[in-house]
């Protein structure tokens, strides 16, 4: 009787596990298949990368960057179907394309993209399956569905933002994948609607580049330091996964803008899910116009015997690339077109645990003109060696020493 009852258990176990494969399978099967074929493909403006000195907006060196521009949002909500880019980082920005400023969830990164039915996250742990499939969907109101990224009611015109950050390029397609398709649906589910697309406007650079002209004068006017702060991004379509901290400086063509910083410990390509101080760090030199020209990312960084990151700007000179190659110091090229640079340093997805955090830095709102509250809101005020400062010095000097 025993040897029957043993018998029947494995009977009822097979069967159960049978019927747990099968349930495996139907739910692949059962899997709808994402709308990957639509003309909205093309409708994503870019690549811009990074690279390029004529794309505005202080774009990072070592990104490449999408969007498109949908009006006219009454009822409707936007499907964005793709699959995740091979890259250190991915994400979607939406922003009042009046303002060109985060409206709303802002962002939705990429290991917060539930992967579809089929696929896995390869930015998480999540794993449903072997493709690399996700749809994003973009609502004034939760409709109750994945990966909802929701902007105001009362917003009638909205940038959508694609970016990846060290992306691989694979036959030609950058982050080794093809654009996403961009599908209009209506929000009482009863189909897919043509979505009216429309143009970004230039930004207005006017105001920043005043201040950082008015800052580069009075800080090289009373000491050779450079220094870094915190200042308002809003309008300059900024990626709400990132802080920036921004150091104004004038630098003549005899001269160098040396950098230094203790490098915060950060994530490759091959430990996205392991925690470190930041995702990325990065710094990049542009102008007051919010072009860049140069740059250097963390895992291209010498750290030098004493501890520090030195990061040297400076025009083309054979001397002293050696000299910084010798110091274990990173030379620069200062590839801006004159002797006002702006120089950002930028740190995404930083641990607030950590004590270098940029968002301990209080941003400089008041007038730049004051050089004791200039002073007092340095960066490294508020995360010591962690916070970039820089000094001005003569070649000559620098290959004497």
């Amino acid at each position: 009787k025993m040897k029957k009852l043993t018998y029947l258990f494995l009977a009822l176990l097979i069967v159960a596990c049978s019927s747990d494969d099968n349930s495996s399978s139907d739910n692949e099967s059962n899997c709808i298949p994402l709308n990957f074929n639509n003309d909205n493909s093309s409708r994503w403006e870019g690549p811009f990368m990074g690279t390029d000195d004529t794309v505005a907006y202080i774009p990072d060196y070592y990104a490449v960057y999408y969007y498109f521009v949908v009006k006219e949002l009454q009822d409707i909500y936007i499907q964005i179907n793709g699959e995740y880019g091979n890259a250190r980082y991915m994400s979607y920005n939406i922003y009042d394309a009046s303002t060109l400023s985060n409206t709303g969830d802002g962002s939705i990164l990429d290991n917060e993209i539930n992967p579809y039915c089929d696929s896995y996250n390869p930015y998480s742990t999540v794993d449903n399956g072997n493709s690399t499939n996700y749809n994003v969907n973009i609502v004034s109101n939760s409709l109750g569905i994945e990966n909802e990224l929701m902007f105001p009611q009362d917003i009638d015109s909205l940038v959508v933002m694609l970016r990846y950050y060290v992306p691989e390029d694979s036959n030609g397609e950058i982050a080794g994948v093809e654009l996403p398709s961009i599908v209009g649906k209506k929000t009482d589910m009863s189909g897919e609607i043509d979505l009216n697309f429309a143009q970004i406007q230039n930004p207005d650079t006017g105001p920043l580049a005043a201040k950082l002209t008015i800052m580069a004068e009075v800080v090289s006017t009373l000491t050779d330091s450079i220094g870094f702060w915190k200042l308002d991004s809003s309008g300059l379509l900024a990626n709400k996964d990132n802080e920036y901290l921004i150091g104004p400086a004038i630098c003549s063509e005899d001269q160098l803008a040396i950098i230094k910083f203790k490098s915060p410990t950060y994530n490759t390509a091959n430990d996205i899910t392991q925690s470190k101080d930041v995702r990325y760090w990065s710094l990049n030199i542009g102008d007051r116009q919010t072009f860049t020209y140069n740059g250097i990312k963390d895992e291209d960084a010498i750290i030098s015997d004493d501890g520090w990151c030195y990061i040297v700007f400076g025009r083309p000179n054979n001397e002293v690339e050696s000299k910084c190659a010798i110091r274990n110091y990173n030379y620069v090229e200062w590839n801006v077109p004159s002797d006002i640079g702006v120089i950002i340093y930028r740190n995404m997805l930083g641990n607030s645990l950590f004590e270098g955090w940029l968002g301990n830095v209080l941003p400089l709102t008041l007038n730049p003109l004051e050089q004791g509250t200039v002073l007092e809101y340095l960066a490294p005020n508020f995360i010591n060696d962690y916070g970039p400062r820089g000094i001005r010095v003569n070649v000559t000097d620098f290959l004497i020493d």
